[in-house]
């Protein structure tokens, strides 16, 4: 009787043993996947605020180009508007207008590189060399490299590895 009772303790011990490892199993699984959840969720908020933080750059920086330009426009519309005065000083005014319209010019040129890649050359660079640059560019940066390119080369290699750079 006395081995009976060994052996149904022995079961008994066994059993509460395997059941104690599948709960501490259990748990162990639950608790990397919640940390795996938790930093999916930073990833993405730290993307997203990425995204927000380069886009509010870019449309200020092209309302300031807008601005700016326009500025310069007005300026140099209105000086050409000055042709009662005398010769001398109508040369004068002509000169000046010229350099309103270069600065003009200039904001018109820094606000179209808005849309352009932030890598210098960017549309001499062949794939691989691309392909090198993209690793170091935050989402947004991303982002503009991926509109960019569909809607100019459209090389699909670029494309996959930018997909393949913002998924993780």
């Amino acid at each position: 009787m006395a081995g009976v009772i060994v052996e149904k303790y022995q079961q008994t011990k066994a059993l509460v043993q395997e059941q104690l490892t599948s709960t501490r199993d259990g748990i162990v699984q639950k608790k990397d996947e919640i940390v795996d959840r938790g930093r999916k969720l930073r990833n993405d908020l730290e993307r997203r605020r990425e995204m927000a933080v380069g886009r509010l750059r870019d449309e200020s920086l092209e309302r300031l180009y807008g601005a700016s330009e326009s500025a310069y426009r007005g300026v140099a519309q209105l000086i050409e508007r000055v042709e009662q005065l005398t010769p001398g000083k109508l040369n004068l005014v002509k000169g000046r207008s010229k350099v309103f319209l270069a600065r003009a010019e200039h904001f018109n040129e820094a606000r179209d590189g808005l849309n352009r890649p932030d890598i210098a050359g960017y549309d001499e660079l062949n794939v691989a060399q691309v392909k090198d640059a993209l690793g170091d560019l935050t989402a947004y940066e991303l982002e503009k490299i991926r509109a960019y390119e569909e809607g100019n080369k459209n090389r699909v290699t670029i494309l996959r590895e930018i997909e393949r750079l913002t998924a993780n």
